[in-house]
Parts: structure tokens; sequence; C-alpha cells
């Protein structure tokens, strides 16, 4: 048995692990994910967001993806992730900001004790702001999504307004 699936059943037997409460923000690019954590994060939660990794990692502030920095993103927010799951946290609110288009995944958040919360931003309204505040291929990121995009009968549906734009931080 490998050390891993120790640790594993070690961490199961003890039961959940303290924590505050974890919140999964999903749905298309330019839904609205970091306008809603910022609306509702309190000074000390833990944020882990993708394009924010990239940009402390190097990358511009535009929403490009330089290929050679994915890695290296992708291995510090599962850290975090590991680290969030794994270990008692004194944090008060964790917020993880994914467009988890699949059902499938949104239900493996839940079963960690997630709280899933899906902006249901419609693809007219993610396809305007992406040409207005993202670089070119978003456009291609928008129609992808709303085409692998699963209802999931336990989603928290937080209807986005079409007239309130996310802040200018979260574009």
């Amino acid at each position: 048995m490998s050390y891993g699936m120790i640790k594993q059943r070690t961490r199961a037997a003890r039961g959940p692990l303290p924590r505050g409460t974890v919140t999964l923000v999903c749905g298309p690019p330019c839904a609205g994910k970091n306008t809603y954590v910022d609306q509702h994060r309190q000074p000390g939660d833990l944020v882990v967001d993708f394009d924010a990794l990239i940009t402390a990692l190097g990358g511009a502030d535009d929403h490009t993806v330089p290929e050679q920095l994915k890695a290296y993103a992708y291995d510090a927010r599962d850290a975090i992730l590991d680290r969030l799951f794994s270990r008692p946290t004194p944090v008060r609110a964790a917020w993880i900001i994914l467009c988890a288009p699949t059902a499938a995944e949104r239900r493996r958040y839940r079963a960690l004790g997630v709280r899933v919360v899906l902006l249901n931003t419609d693809q007219a309204t993610c396809l305007e702001r992406a040409a207005a505040h993202r670089p070119p291929e978003f456009a291609g990121h928008v129609l992808e999504w709303f085409d692998t995009y699963e209802p999931g009968q336990a989603d928290e549906i937080i209807a986005h307004r079409r007239d309130a734009p996310p802040s200018a931080a979260a574009l």
C-alpha cells in the first residue's frame, strides 16, 4: 500500500477536517466569477484562481496564458487545494474559481463538502465581455464552455444580470 493510500485512509477515518466554508464558484469564461467572489469574500479568505496564479508567476494581466507557465500554475493550484482538503486550516472561507462545465467535476467538489455556486450568465453576455476585455481566443473558450456544459441537480444557480457587468478587476 502506497503512502498516499495510507494517508487517504487515515484522513477518511478521522472524518472531516476542521475548516471554514469552501465555495466553488463556476461558470463560463467572462461570467463574473471573480466579481462574485470579490463581492462575497472577506479579508483573509483564501481565493484559489488559476488566472491570478498565472499573473503572479509572471504572466500578463490580460488573461493570456503563456504555455511555459501553465504547468507551474497548475502545480501551485493543486498544492493549495491539497493543503486545503488534507489539513486543518484557520481560514474563515476559501473560494475556488473554476469554469467546471461538467456535472461530474462539480460533483467531485461537492463530495468534499464544497458548496457549488454556478453563475448562470448567458452566452451573449459572456461573448460581449470577452470581445471587450479579453484576448481574441477567449470567444472560443466561451463557446466551448456552453457546448460542454452539463446541468447538475445540486448546483446552486446564481443568475447574473446582463446589465450588471463584472468589475474591471475581474475582467
